[in-house]
């Protein structure tokens, strides 16, 4: 049993037909290609680009960071003093006890497994 790999009105054709029209498509796709990329280039205006000067302009000075003092006057703004230690108000304030966090965690999976083995009663 032979199978079919073309569409039924590309059947009939004959084996050269065929062929002639793979050219065709070929070289109409290759004519349509060079048609674009030779228009699409003529619009192009020049565009300059920048570049950094040569390596005899180039100064020592050019790599030589600035103060750490004017970095951190000019990228940081603190609202408030750092501190030396927190005190036991701010610390509660943001402390969760770690028996808490296991305990939710290990309710949350026992009602899971929970909720899983009464899905498979009837």
């Amino acid at each position: 049993m032979r199978k079919r790999l073309l569409p039924d009105r590309l059947a009939g054709l004959d084996r050269r037909s065929l062929i002639l029209i793979a050219v065709g498509s070929f070289l109409l796709s290759v004519v349509v290609t060079l048609v674009v990329l030779i228009s699409g280039g003529a619009g192009d205006k020049k565009v300059p680009v920048e570049t950094s000067p040569p390596a005899a302009e180039l100064q020592i000075s050019d790599f030589i960071l600035p103060p750490v003092e004017e970095i951190a006057h000019n990228s940081t703004y603190l609202f408030r003093e750092r501190l030396s230690g927190w005190n036991d108000e701010q610390v509660n304030r943001f402390w969760i006890p770690l028996k808490k966090i296991v305990l939710d965690i290990i309710i949350e999976d026992n009602n899971e497994r929970i909720e899983e083995l009464f899905r498979d009663i009837p």
